[in-house]
């Protein structure tokens, strides 16, 4: 776990690093549509868009993790599990936001398990 959290700051930091905000444009998440996450996915050499589609995905990755209550985990997998949850519940509603459908799907999974 501590190792997956260096290798996301690091990559992070390099992103920022070699491909700064380029004037006017905004990395605020929060009005982050389904729409853009879906596109931005399919340029990954875009440092802008890579950095702002692995935002959202760490930050729904540690969202979940928080209910995991004795197996929390923000491991390579459970990245990618996430990263895919967020692909196909956006497919499915591009116009709301990714940090809204995260929340909805992360909610409604758990209240399955119960």
């Amino acid at each position: 776990m501590r190792i997956s959290c260096l290798a996301c700051t690091v990559m992070i930091a390099c992103i920022w690093t070699f491909n700064p905000v380029r004037a006017g444009e905004e990395l605020d998440v929060a009005q982050y549509k389904c729409s853009q996450f879906l596109e931005d996915a399919m340029k990954p050499k875009d440092g802008i868009r890579l950095l702002r589609s692995m935002m959202v995905i760490a930050w729904s990755t540690g969202y979940a993790a928080a209910y995991g209550k004795d197996n929390a985990r923000a491991d390579p997998e459970a990245i990618r599990l996430i990263a895919a949850t967020l692909a196909a519940v956006c497919t499915k509603n591009p116009n709301q936001t990714v940090i809204n459908a995260a929340v909805h799907e992360i909610h409604s999974l758990f209240s399955e398990a119960k």
